[in-house]
């Protein structure tokens, strides 16, 4: 990712975007790297508590991450955004985001 494009990320505007579909919508949003890192997430909200649990107490983190790769790999083939369910029943989706053909985050 360029600087010019980590720049235009961080930006208050698109901070503040986040944060409002977040709060109107009662859900998490996040924008993450190409590789999947979190670099914004709406109103700083954690994953849901019924995900912390899957996550950490069931210790089934690398399931969830696999399922978060592969609505990757979909929303970049679609170039639309999908909808999943996850391997413990819960709907999540995603988007690229593109600057012109490169995907600088979902």
């Amino acid at each position: 990712m360029s600087t010019h494009e980590i720049r235009f990320l961080f930006q208050h505007d698109i901070r503040q975007v986040l944060d409002h579909f977040s709060r109107l919508l009662s859900l998490r949003f996040s924008f993450l790297s190409p590789d999947g890192r979190e670099l914004q997430v709406g109103e700083g909200k954690p994953h849901a508590r019924f995900c912390r649990m899957v996550r950490h107490r069931l210790g089934r983190m690398d399931e969830c991450l696999a399922c978060d790769r592969q609505g990757w790999r979909r929303a970049r083939d679609s170039d639309r955004s999908v909808w999943y369910r996850c391997h413990a029943g819960m709907v999540d989706g995603c988007m690229a985001v593109r600057t012109g053909e490169r995907i600088i985050g979902y």
